[in-house]
């Protein structure tokens, strides 16, 4: 008989998963709690007193820790790889993008920013999938996988520009690009044009995720 004591082997690799992974929230979180402080004491010392940054970068170290609600409270596993994707996209979204004004000082980041978003979010609908289905996931068709994942993408990507056209109304915000940085009110087509894009490159992220999708689920079977 075996002893029941005797270790059982380790995965490969499985350590230093995880220590790259933390790795990787430890300098997203180093990044928003610095740029915090900078920005708080420059806030402090000018006249304008905007603190505006130091909350955008709170905002940024609690959606850190959103897998890890997910994870303790809904008992969702979700894969060390997309933690580090969504922490880097939050560095680059909300410090990057909106803090350091990326978003208009450096083409297309809005648009990496989106794919991104959208890959992640078709990703995350399948591992909500796979929870849903846990202990018979042999029954999804990886057909079907990946078209969830591709309508979990587009109703993430749909919420979030119904989110920024109401921040807009009510906080008189420019999520939407529809004003020149002048303030100067976009006609036509060219108001509707940061929408649209925002929600193509979304669908083109989300059928990213519904192409890994598939193959996952296609291996798995």
């Amino acid at each position: 008989m075996k002893d029941q004591n005797e270790k059982k082997p380790e995965k490969k690799g499985a350590g230093w998963k995880m220590t790259w992974t933390f790795f990787v929230y430890a300098a997203a979180l180093l990044c928003f709690v610095g740029a915090g402080v900078f920005f708080g004491i420059s806030a402090a010392m000018s006249e304008e007193k905007d603190f505006s940054p130091v909350l955008q970068c709170a905002a940024g170290v609690l959606l850190l820790h959103l897998p890890f609600i997910f994870e303790r409270l809904l008992k969702i596993a979700i894969p060390k790889f997309m933690k580090a994707v969504f922490y880097v996209f939050l560095v680059g979204s909300i410090l990057c993008g909106t803090v350091l004004t990326f978003f208009y000082t450096v083409p297309h980041w809005d648009d990496i920013m989106h794919f991104i978003s959208g890959t992640l979010a078709g990703l995350f609908g399948y591992v909500l999938l796979k929870h849903v289905f846990r202990g018979r996931e042999e029954v999804l068709s990886p057909l079907f996988a990946a078209f969830f994942a591709v309508c979990f993408a587009m109703l993430v990507g749909s919420v979030w520009e119904i989110y920024e056209y109401a921040a807009d109304g009510l906080a008189g915000l420019n999520m939407q690009r529809f004003m020149t940085r002048e303030g100067v009110a976009l006609v036509g087509r060219g108001a509707l044009y940061d929408t649209m894009k925002d929600i193509i490159v979304d669908f083109c992220g989300a059928l990213l995720s519904g192409v890994l999708t598939f193959f996952h689920r296609k291996k798995a079977k």
